[in-house]
């Protein structure tokens, strides 16, 4: 991380923020910068999605990085049990998907990626589940993002059909983090 790096907040997207610069030093990484550039705004806006972003605190801030938000269910097949309510075993589980998240290149590995799912696992404690069925927060993970998404809690949903998929869902039972907090 370079020591001239400012302040450095999350707050939802605004639709005077500005994507460009946004690099994320990959190709496997592109889709995520083109959902930033054509999709956030008007799917934030329109309630499709929330996209939160990590600017810059001063004025005309640069996007640093962000992450989408989407409701979510998990299909366990089974391989989830909830010891103290089994019966909900009949059907998929409520969820919150961490659908994407993304962090600049010049301060990618400096911790701002677990700071964002900390702050998706308090948002979706706080704010969601006083509201809301929502037992778990769920992610798609590319491969390459597997380790990092296991150093920060998530489980890969042990499936068949998922060890074996391109994008393996894993997720972290909310109920359990919020007890032990």
């Amino acid at each position: 991380m370079s020591d001239n790096i400012p302040e450095l907040i999350l707050r939802p997207i605004k639709p005077e923020d500005k994507p460009s610069g946004f690099s994320l030093g990959s190709e496997e990484a592109a889709p995520l910068k083109a959902f930033l550039r054509k999709d956030a705004k008007v799917y934030h806006s329109e309630n499709i999605s929330k996209t939160f972003v990590l600017v810059e605190a001063i004025p005309q801030p640069r996007i640093k990085g962000y992450l989408t938000l989407v409701c979510s269910e998990i299909s366990h097949e089974g391989c989830i049990e909830l010891q103290e309510c089994p019966q909900a075993s009949k059907y998929n589980y409520p969820a919150i998907k961490l659908a994407r998240l993304a962090i600049h290149k010049d301060i990618q590995g400096a911790g701002y990626g677990r700071g964002m799912i900390d702050w998706c696992i308090a948002h979706v404690t706080e704010n969601i589940m006083p509201h809301t069925g929502c037992r778990f927060l769920v992610v798609d993970s590319k491969p390459s993002a597997v380790k990092f998404y296991e150093r920060s809690g998530f489980t890969i949903l042990d499936t068949s059909g998922n060890r074996s998929s391109p994008s393996p869902v894993m997720y972290i039972d909310l109920h359990k983090v919020k007890s032990s907090i």
